[in-house]
């Protein structure tokens, strides 16, 4: 922003109390004042101007009677003999005065006034500021004998008698004839013809055969890059052939870097000018306490060395004297990182810091700025009285989390609030900012989460504006209640005690730079802002030559950050650079060039003239007229229209196309594609695709959402395989582009998630289908998310979102869908005491839709044998309509139990017809007495050997396999403590005939299994458990196997053991997720490794799908392996997030490493079609 575009804002000071008396005299306050330069501009010339009248007209916002016109002369006038300047005016204030005195004063009172400047004008002749803007001012006591600098331009008498191309006043300023066609001369004798040098803005009297610098000053962005433009008038050398050498400073107030690196301080660089206009050097401005600084540099074109000095004005958001911005918080303000932040300071010179004194509330300094998403509840308040009431413009730089399920509020209070849409809801625009205020609303269309962001929101009489980067985005939205609340920023805080949690839709972020002004800021002083943050936050680099009179023949740096290029008043040559370039050519007709990236050509009210854009790819690049048009709705086609020209610049013609822009006050303007055909068509997919940027004004088209014909609405599945049918069609002339709609899915259906195939998106509740350019009907299929609730049968309502795109029309589809059920178990009683004829008792649950019974299958394992330690039991439970529980009865048979305790090990079998949730295992024990039955378990001896560390298996699947390994064997052995382990002896003998192996010190346990396998090689191993009776006597485990007759040459047997636990499955799924809330349907078996933590399925036929499902907490790091043992054609193991495919394999192993972002709930699947093989997950090992 520069020095003489800065509003005066107003601020009463407390002490300014007049008596009453004096306010109905209506009190004069001395005056504001107003100084600067007024230059005559003509072609590339600019002439000082000390002579002539200047008139102001300024007109009350509030109070259009307020009317004020001013006059005072040019002279010359300043501090020493020079006297720079060319006027100085005052502008009276009042306070409130009378009605007769409204013509004299501009009124100003408690609150701030604003004021626009209507006219400014020269001999009657229309004045602009230096870039051809204009501004609004706001007056108030603070303002009072102020002095602000306010440089003018005015093009010149056009007047040319002799019709030579030079107009009288500038023959006449440098004495030639204006009678006398005289363009061709040349009075200098340097080579350059009269007409030259005007075009040239040269002195024809002053040879130019020595270069000569004329760049006077550049501007840079505090605490940003700029790139470094020179112009030097040579008249007899190219610019090839002109070196310039360029010197660092000594000191830390700026960087000069040549392709990217810096220089050393001290250090010179030779370029040529050709070198320096291919944007090979930047100035990176590096010291906040300087202002501005001058460059020095020396030139040669063969002979003698000239030395000069160009000033460089850095660009600031606003002053710091409490007369500009309203607020001004500046990550740079900020202290080092890591630290918690209590006190944001304002720089805007108000006082109006931002705080914190809670501790536990306090953000986190990170990167400059503060980060909200480290700590809980985070979040400062902040003076919401710089809001003013009507006009006012809110700028922020920031960076919200890359996805959430709430909004994120980056601040809130009474009167409104400014967030950030969630990303996995059904809305139009996820992600995209939103503001309300004061009754007003106003939501925009691009995602602005998950990047660093610039947000623009500003209030314009009774209209609300979003201005999304450079584009005018937004749409009026529904004004939504504010419950009571504190101001702050980075959340909402409710003032009620009784509100739940101490924020509410927290901001997941860094906050880095805002910015209240409070008035309406105009398009340049937006730009100016945009421009400084874009490259203070965002690395972007800066060309900022908008003042600039002379033309410009400029090619931006070739580097991958955005270049940001803004042309003069002359007629420009811009080109880009490699990345994603902005640019606009200003005053003059400009020859644009974006170059590679996707680079967006801005036009605005400034950017006058018929310009030329180059290279324009509409696959890519976008022309951004949003600017032009803002506030308006309907047929784009009503303002913007092409036309063909013939090209002769080459020997074979081409064709350009002319874009015929209808401005909204009746003007025109237009825009040259060059070798580049539109046709109608064109234009219309050009607009709808968003390759033409027009704000709210589209190409007519309809789109519904139905059944397709013959499909009923009958109740529908809670299964992935089995998908119902939506039939979206459109209508209209904007048919001919592509076009994407988002679905929405609403009610309480499976939590709104579902995949859509073919679907463009597919986030939580929301999917986006895309038609292709002519396509006017798409029959999707949406495929139920299983998930882990159990509601019966729940409505569902899929409607198209509403989008400035299109019209809605036709009504919601709607469909039943019923949940699969849920069953688990709870153990009522753990210990079967035959002593006490006391059963062990478990009872199964189910939820769900219960009008229909239901069959749950269940198997038993542990060292218990039916018949012999306890009564058989059938292998299912049978639950009646409406039945919510059954229980299994575990009767123990004494006779057998007085050898030791034994163990129940029972697992609820999954099947397609319902869901097994955590719990669906447990192990209950059984015992001659009481005691015997309570003090069996592994579990309960890990929880005594290791001192309570280790609970249970879900606590030491944490450990190694070793360690896993070892705390299982030397329970087995019947040691207290796995140090007293030693290396395990098994001895193979053959006796009789007959196999004998035995385990020396093993010790009979309720709830360990052993298995013997044999093979005939060391591979292929079989279990031959079932061959062997087994035995304890006093110091060994001993297995007798069956005659060995007919055996092979050899054969090999090894020994296994496992311990029964509840949470064998439970504890590998929790190890691999972090969850404990998940479910498992399908009719595999999904067992666990007690060894490895492996979790492999088994039993399932070929064709046949099983799911596991968890829900987990972000942020998350998932690390596992999935793979197919012995897998076939037919199989194929998935893994999906939030139903999206994540990754799939149908055989090798692959590995999974993702990283769950933001602060809400996943759901995870895992999905197995069987073919011929079994599906594994393990954990990554570190």
């Amino acid at each position: 922003m520069k020095p003489f575009f800065l509003p005066i804002l107003a601020i009463l000071s407390s002490f300014l109390c007049a008596a009453t008396s004096l306010r109905a005299e209506g009190f004069t306050d001395t005056s504001v004042h107003f100084y600067g330069e007024v230059r005559q501009i003509s072609g590339a010339q600019t002439v000082l101007l000390q002579s002539g009248t200047l008139e102001m007209t300024f007109v009350n916002q509030l109070n259009p009677a307020n009317r004020v016109s001013l006059q005072t002369e040019l002279r010359p006038i300043g501090a020493g003999a020079s006297q720079p300047y060319s006027y100085a005016l005052k502008v009276p204030l009042a306070y409130l005065p009378e009605a007769p005195r409204l013509q004299d004063f501009l009124a100003i009172g408690a609150a701030s006034t604003n004021f626009k400047l209507t006219a400014i004008s020269i001999d009657g002749v229309t004045a602009t500021l230096p870039d051809g803007s204009q501004e609004f001012y706001g007056l108030s006591f603070a303002s009072r004998s102020m002095q602000y600098r306010l440089d003018l331009i005015v093009k010149a008498n056009s007047t040319d008698t002799d019709g030579d191309g030079l107009p009288d006043w500038w023959e006449e300023h440098y004495n030639l004839n204006a009678a006398i066609a005289d363009s061709d001369s040349d009075l200098d004798g340097d080579g350059w013809s009269n007409l030259d040098e005007f075009n040239r803005g040269s002195n024809p009297a002053l040879s130019n055969r020595i270069p000569q610098l004329a760049s006077k000053q550049l501007f840079v962005p505090e605490s940003g890059v700029a790139g470094l433009y020179l112009q030097l008038l040579d008249s007899d050398s190219p610019a090839e052939a002109i070196q310039c050498t360029l010197t660092a400073a000594n000191d830390s107030s700026y960087q000069i870097l040549v392709d990217g690196s810096p220089l050393a301080a001290g250090a010179s660089q030779q370029l040529s000018l050709m070198e320096l206009r291919a944007g090979r050097v930047l100035l990176a401005h590096s010291n906040r306490n300087v202002a501005s600084f001058s460059l020095p540099l020396t030139w040669s074109d063969g002979g003698e060395s000239q030395s000069g000095e160009v000033l460089v004005n850095v660009l600031r958001a606003s002053r710091e004297d409490g007369n500009d911005a309203a607020l001004w918080l500046d990550g740079y303000d900020l202290g080092a990182d890591g630290q918690s932040l209590s006190l944001w300071p304002d720089r805007s010179g108000n006082a109006r810091s931002a705080s914190q004194p809670t501790v536990e509330y306090q953000p986190i300094v990170q990167h400059s700025a503060a980060d909200f998403s480290l700590a809980s509840s985070a979040h400062l308040f902040f003076q919401d009285v710089a809001l003013n009431t009507g006009d006012h413009t809110v700028l922020a730089a920031y960076q919200a989390g890359e996805s959430s399920d709430t909004a994120q509020t980056v601040f809130a209070t009474n009167r409104g609030f400014f967030e950030l849409a969630p990303t996995h809801q059904a809305i139009s625009y996820p992600g995209a900012a939103s503001y309300q205020i004061d009754g007003h609303a106003v939501q925009g269309y691009q995602e602005n989460v998950g990047q660093r962001s610039v947000s623009i929101f500003r209030r314009t009489n009774e209209r609300l504006e979003n201005v999304s980067g450079v584009s005018y985005d937004g749409e009026n939205s529904t004004v939504t209640a504010i419950d009571p609340q504190l101001p702050v920023i980075g959340g909402r805080r409710f003032a009620s005690s009784n509100a739940a949690g101490v924020l509410n839709r927290p901001f997941d972020g860094q906050v880095h730079e805002l910015l209240i002004f409070p008035t309406a800021l105009p398009e340049q002083k937006l730009r100016e802002v945009h421009d400084y943050l874009e490259s203070k936050w965002a690395d972007a680099v800066l060309w900022d030559f908008s003042t600039e009179i002379q033309s410009l023949n400029l090619t931006a740096a070739q580097v991958s950050e955005r270049q940001i290029i803004r042309g003069g008043h002359g007629d420009d040559t811009l080109g880009g650079g490699a990345g994603d370039d902005i640019l606009s050519g200003g005053p003059g007709a400009d020859t644009l060039t974006g170059a590679a990236g996707a680079d967006c050509f801005v036009f605005g009210t400034i950017d006058t003239g018929r310009d030329l854009i180059a290279d324009f790819n509409p696959t890519v690049d976008c022309i951004d007229l949003s600017a032009l048009f803002w506030g308006l709705l309907g047929d784009a086609r009503n303002y913007i229209s092409v036309r063909l020209d013939a090209n002769f610049s080459t020997p074979v013609p081409t064709l350009d196309s002319v874009l015929i822009v209808t401005l909204a006050d009746g003007g025109s303007q237009e825009i040259v594609l060059v070798d580049t055909v539109v046709s109608s068509t064109d234009l219309v997919q050009m607009i709808s695709e968003g390759a033409i940027l027009m704000g709210g004004l589209s190409i007519p088209v309809d789109v519904e959402i139905a059944l397709p014909a013959g499909v009923t609405d009958q109740p529908i599945r809670e299964l992935i395989t089995e998908p119902f049918e939506i039939l979206v069609r459109r209508s209209g002339e904007g048919t001919v582009a592509a076009l994407d709609v988002p679905l929405g899915f609403f009610e309480d259906a499976l939590g709104g998630q579902f995949i859509v195939d073919g679907a463009t998106a597919n986030q939580k509740r929301r999917a986006v289908i895309s038609f292709a350019r002519g396509e006017l009907t798409k029959v999707i299929q949406v495929r139920p998310v299983p998930n882990l609730d159990s509601a019966g049968s729940t409505a569902l309502k899929v409607e198209v979102l509403p989008n400035f795109k299109y019209r809605v029309v036709g009504a919601a589809v709607e469909r039943t869908v019923t949940d699969t059920p849920k069953v688990w178990l709870n153990v009522v009683e753990g210990s079967a005491v035959a002593e006490l004829e006391q059963p062990a008792r478990i009872q199964i649950h189910r939820e769900g839709d219960l009008s229909q019974g239901l069959e749950v299958g269940f198997e038993l394992r542990g060292t218990a044998r039916e018949g012999l330690h306890m009564q058989a039991l059938p292998r299912a439970v049978y639950f009646a309509p409406n039945q919510t529980f059954s229980e299994i009865t575990i009767t123990p048979i004494a006779a057998a139990l007085a050898e030791g305790a034994k163990s129940v090990h029972l697992k609820l079998q999954s099947a397609e017809s319902y869901q097994i949730s955590n719990p669906h295992e447990t192990v209950v024990y059984l015992a001659t007495t009481q005691t015997a039955a309570e003090s069996a378990g592994f579990e309960r001896w890990l929880r005594a050997s290791s001192d309570g560390t280790l609970k249970s298996l879900k606590d030491l699947s944490r450990l190694s396999a070793e360690s896993r390994a070892q705390y299982i064997s030397a329970y087995a052995m019947g040691l207290e403590q796995v140090a007293e382990l030693k290396a395990p002896r098994v001895q193979l003998n053959l006796a009789n005939g007959r196999p004998e192996i035995r385990v020396k010190d093993a010790k009979p346990a309720a709830d360990v299994s052993w298995k013997i396998e044999c093979a005939d090689s060391l591979g292929g191993w079989t279990d031959a458990t079932h061959s062997f009776s087994q035995s304890y006597d006093a110091d060994a485990l001993q297995f007798s196997g069956q005659p060995m007759t007919n055996a092979p040459k050899s054969q090999f047997f090894r020994v296994n053991l496992q311990v029964a636990s509840s949470s064998l499955s439970s504890s590998s799924i929790e190890a691999i997720t972090g969850a404990e809330r998940w479910g498992i349907s399908g009719n595999a078996t999904w067992e666990t490794d007690s060894q490895t933590g492996a979790l492999t399925s088994s039993g399932s036929l070929a064709g046949e799908s099983s799911r596991i499902i968890v829900e987990v907490a972000g942020p998350k790091l998932l690390e596992f392996e999935m793979e197919i043992v012995g897998a076939g054609a037919e199989d194929l193991f998935c893994f999906y997030v939030d139903g999206q495919l994540h990754t799939q394999t149908s055989a090798e192993p692959v590995d999974v490493e993702q990283q769950l972002t933001g602060n809400r709930a996943y759901l995870l699947m895992w999905e197995f079609k069987r073919g011929s093989g079994d599906a594994v997950i393990r954990r990554l090992q570190p």
